[in-house]
């Protein structure tokens, strides 16, 4: 769906006793009420007053209904000369407003059935019927772009239903059935991942219209989410699948959105993933899952995630789990222990001393302790970045010991001079002048030296493109030096 976004194109000031009056109404102040509206399209000097009584009588509530309002004022300016009344003001409520419009595209849909019905036979065929709904399986492009004509479904593009097509085979669109005519509905894809009206929102679906949607049930994906999509409720032969053909994620999302709670026959297949059993402690079952644990336990980071989140405090038996992965550890020390864990200082302590170790100091230092950590530093000091982001979020000084080991990246020390020294740093200029590292001389000159360094030049002069860059900075910056 493509919308056209405008600003308001008239001076909102002239409003502003309106907006006062409206934003005390709802509880929030005026200049939050313009920020709200401000993305609403095609505002004009009429819409305004009657967006802000729709929002003060409440019928419109922002930024939640900002979508909405964006796609009823496009549709009004497209059939406003249609419509019952072409002047805004005269629609009570933004849902009188809606309701117009929705009779028109079905009286329009009644005058095309014919058209419909003449397509029939080209790459459309009956899949099922009821007594007031019609099925029909669209097979290719051309069936496509014909009934996506008048809608908002993406279908409508020659590309995207081509790739439909690619990737499910066919497609169906469902029609009501009115007397002789039949007036377009909505549309799915075989997976029932996408149900849409004409709006290319979620799809009303009723009891009869649910029945003759019923899947093939040799798919255990697509019984699921007919479940899932179109019940949103429970389904037997959904169960039977997925009980039968075990997947942890899809029981997961069933117990969500099927069930709408906990679900004991699938626990045994949710728990035995550590991170889907997570999520249906933290989000489906809202507590401790004592039966699950000992699956979560088996990754660090994940038993993080169920000490903060469903825990919420320490879990002393995974401790020696998360001990085994740096990073896991820090956020556990950081989210839940909420200070220095004596445990991990010791493991970093006494680590083989290489760079991955010199970064977990400097961030356990930084996340944790957030300050310094002296008998950290000689392992910090073992990696050029890790010592250069020590020094300027955490030191926030020269850090004179690590300079050796800075000076071994010359684009980390061209970050440390600017970032940390502030000003220009005679060691690393003699190992850019001997190494002639073009790109990390040209941005340390930028960044550092700020003007003409004569003595680089002869190195920047070799990259056409960084010796232009360089040129335009200092004439533009320094217009009186020497233009070169």
């Amino acid at each position: 769906m493509r919308l056209c976004y405008l600003y308001l194109t008239e001076d909102i000031t002239s409003h502003q006793k309106q907006i006062d009056a409206t934003a005390r109404r709802i509880g929030i102040s005026p200049d939050k009420l313009i920020q709200y509206m401000k993305p609403i399209v095609n505002i004009t000097d009429v819409y305004v007053p009657w967006l802000l009584k729709q929002i003060k009588q409440k019928n419109i509530r922002l930024p939640e209904d900002s979508d909405r309002v964006i796609e009823t004022l496009s549709e009004f300016d497209k059939y406003r000369q249609r419509l019952p009344y072409s002047d805004i003001s005269q629609y009570r409520t933004i849902h009188d407003l809606e309701e117009a419009i929705d009779e028109l595209l079905e009286r329009d849909d009644t005058r095309a059935a014919e058209k419909e019905r003449a397509i029939l036979s080209h790459g459309v065929e009956k899949y099922r019927e009821s007594a007031n709904y019609s099925i029909y399986e669209i097979t290719t492009k051309d069936a496509c772009l014909h009934f996506a004509a008048g809608t908002r479904w993406c279908i409508s593009d020659s590309e995207v239903a081509s790739g439909y097509l690619k990737d499910y085979g066919e497609l169906y669109t469902i029609f009501r059935k009115k007397g002789d005519n039949l007036i377009k509905y909505g549309l799915y894809t075989p997976d029932f991942r996408q149900v849409t009206d004409l709006r290319d929102k979620s799809l009303e679906v009723d009891e009869e219209l649910a029945i003759l949607m019923e899947p093939d049930e040799s798919q255990r994906e697509w019984v699921v989410n007919y479940a899932m999509y179109v019940l949103e409720d429970r389904y037997k032969p959904a169960e039977e699948k997925l009980l039968s053909e075990p997947d942890a994620s899809m029981a997961l999302e069933y117990a969500q959105k099927a069930v709408g709670g906990r679900w004991p026959e699938g626990e045994n297949i949710i728990k035995q993933e550590p991170i889907v059993a997570y999520a249906y402690a933290h989000m489906v079952s809202k507590g401790r899952w004592k039966n699950a644990e000992p699956n979560i336990i088996k990754n660090p980071h994940v038993a993080y995630l169920y000490a903060r989140d469903v825990i919420r405090g320490r879990w002393l038996e995974a401790e020696p789990i998360m001990l085994e992965d740096m990073s896991t550890a820090i956020s556990y020390a950081r989210d839940v222990i909420g200070g220095r864990w004596p445990e991990l200082e010791s493991v970093i302590l006494h680590s083989q001393e290489d760079q991955d170790d010199a970064f977990v100091a400097a961030q356990y230092a930084g996340e944790v302790i957030k300050g310094v950590w002296p008998e950290a530093e000689r392992i910090i000091m073992l990696d050029p970045d890790a010592a250069y982001i020590y020094a300027r979020d955490i030191i926030r000084e020269r850090f004179p010991e690590a300079e050796p080991t800075i000076l071994k990246d010359l684009h980390v020390a061209s970050r440390y001079a600017g970032d940390v020294i502030g000003d220009r740093w005679e060691a690393l200029e003699e190992k850019l002048l001997k190494v002639e590292d073009i790109a990390t001389t040209y941005n340390y000159t930028l960044d550092v030296v700020g003007g003409r360094w004569p003595e680089a030049e002869h190195i920047l002069r070799k990259d056409p493109d960084i010796w232009k860059g360089y040129t335009n900075f200092v004439y533009a910056h320094y217009p009186r030096q020497l233009y070169l």
